[in-house]
């Protein structure tokens, strides 16, 4: 660090690089996730922008699946969790194969 100067090269596109991000970090796989709400939770999902390329499907019982894309999980986890009891066990698929 200290007087070190950075530069970043004039071609460097972020959104390139950082791609379906989720949070601040990236991944160089990327994943699909699927995660059910319960419906007492449903509300709270959807008014929360939680990735762009999200997709919500509201169920018959109240509930919701989202659905997103992003190359990095650790974060979507964290988020989850912080749900509680409120959501079923998400699944992913690797979208990289």
């Amino acid at each position: 660090m200290g007087n070190e100067i950075i530069t970043i090269p004039e071609d460097f596109d972020f959104a390139r690089y950082a791609g379906n991000h989720f949070g601040i970090f990236t991944g160089k796989e990327e994943y699909g996730v699927k995660i059910k709400f319960t419906a007492k939770q449903a509300p709270f999902i959807k008014e929360r922008m939680w990735h762009d390329t999200q997709e919500i499907a509201e169920q018959d019982d109240g509930s919701l699946v989202l659905s997103f894309r992003t190359n990095y999980l650790f974060e979507v986890k964290k988020r989850v969790l912080s749900r509680g009891q409120e959501r079923k066990r998400s699944r992913r698929q690797n979208l990289s194969e």
